[in-house]
């Protein structure tokens, strides 16, 4: 993820400055905040940071605030997690004073610098943001420091189908399959190509020259001519309509005299609409 590195101030910013000395708290203290942006810890990774923390300890302490009563987690959920499977009773923490607004930002970017959440968790965690700040797209973008397109094009993931979704989620298609998957309107045809994409394992070119070929290959749909004789049908007059390289003939039989006197007196008032120029 190329922005990760440039969000906004970093936490520096948003945390107590000087010196803070971390306390312990137990691991059955502290609950995990409901409205963190990641939602997949891969067990495996967490195998390995508990590994990680077996041998050298839990070295940045776990930012927590007290809330409701609970010792929730604001910054460190996957140290917490892979502490509890290491074995540890108790982890280092350091308490956050800041507004429900600066956790939210500090969750977010906290999960953006170290490590990679997956394109849907951020699309989510932005439009929480969005939401629950009331903000615009570029105060949001103001805050992770992207631009706002970039923040736009994030969101935009969300109106992807389920099946797509998941494919996105699972890491079977990236981002960029995902964005120009948008570009059609149909969400079964979005579906069916994002599963052939995963399955022909076609990266983000391949997509695009796929996309190409078949809009070339696809006529455009023929205009729908209106069915004219229904009128003189329901009169029991007989009307052939027939369209023929672009013209359109139409033969009427049965009129009475009079009939076909009135038509004509029609045709002719609408012959300046009808033959502009002519």
């Amino acid at each position: 993820m190329g922005q990760k590195r440039s969000l906004g101030k970093g936490l520096g910013a948003l945390l107590p400055q000087g010196k803070v000395e971390a306390e312990e708290l137990l691991l059955t203290e502290i609950v995990p905040n409901p409205d963190q942006p990641r939602k997949i810890f891969p067990h495996e990774a967490l195998e390995e940071l508990a590994q990680s923390i077996q041998n050298h300890g839990i070295i940045q302490p776990i930012l927590i605030k007290v809330k409701d009563g609970q010792n929730t987690i604001v910054a460190g959920e996957r140290r917490w997690r892979a502490a509890s499977l290491a074995g540890l009773e108790k982890a280092p923490v350091r308490y956050f004073h800041g507004t429900d607004e600066e956790i939210l930002e500090v969750s977010l970017i906290e999960n953006l610098q170290r490590e990679d959440l997956s394109p849907l968790e951020i699309a989510s965690s932005l439009q929480e943001m969005i939401k629950k700040l009331n903000l615009t797209q570029e105060e949001a973008a103001a805050k992770v420091g992207w631009s706002r397109s970039a923040v736009a094009n994030k969101i935009r993931l969300l109106n992807l189908p389920p099946l797509s979704r998941d494919l996105l989620e699972q890491g079977h298609i990236s981002e960029g399959h995902g964005r120009l998957l948008l570009s059609l309107k149909d969400n079964d045809k979005i579906d069916k190509i994002a599963s052939r994409c995963a399955q022909l394992e076609w990266s983000v070119k391949d997509l695009e020259r796929h996309l190409k070929t078949e809009k070339r290959e696809t006529p455009p749909p023929r205009p729908q001519i209106p069915d004219w004789g229904r009128p003189f049908r329901d009169r029991k007059i007989e009307v052939a309509q027939r369209e023929s390289r672009g013209k359109v003939n139409i033969t009427i039989s049965g009129l009475t005299k009079e009939q076909a006197q009135a038509i004509g007196e029609i045709l002719s008032q609408a012959g300046d609409r009808l033959f502009p120029g002519e």
